[in-house]
């Protein structure tokens, strides 16, 4: 297997990663106000996750890999990589998880959460009410 590179990415660089999620058909983009992160091999971006800024607090979204990466430990270092971020630990971080990929987040030391602050339970609402099958999920 090739080296695998996690890194912050530069603003600049944000039409990279929005080519990557748009190549993949992940929903949202990231912004030029996202703190997004990045997994490269080869050069080539194969994994993605942003964090947004809401009321002092993260909402970690937009978290892909590429399925032809899939099974090789690459989200998990990825969000590992964002978690051991030393800036990052001075925010609480939520993520509005997949039922399915529950156990995933889990396994990186988040945890179940009822309560949201007020912009984030109205974001989490809307989600719902289209039909995601989302739980919420908070570390820090």
């Amino acid at each position: 297997m090739s080296d695998i590179h996690y890194q912050l990415l530069d603003p600049v660089q944000l039409p990279l990663v929005n080519k990557f999620y748009k190549l993949h058909r992940v929903r949202g983009r990231a912004k030029r106000h996202d703190v997004v992160y990045v997994a490269k091999v080869n050069n080539e971006i194969v994994a993605a996750a942003k964090l947004v800024n809401v009321e002092q607090n993260y909402l970690l979204a937009g978290v892909y890999t590429a399925q032809n990466h899939r099974g090789q430990g690459i989200g998990l270092g990825l969000i590992s990589t964002i978690l051991d971020d030393t800036q990052v630990q001075k925010k609480t971080i939520y993520t509005f998880s997949y039922d399915d990929v529950i156990s995933f987040y889990l396994a990186l030391g988040f945890s179940l959460k009822s309560q949201l602050p007020h912009a984030l339970a109205q974001l989490f609402e809307v989600y719902r009410s289209q039909g995601r099958k989302i739980t919420v999920l908070q570390i820090n």
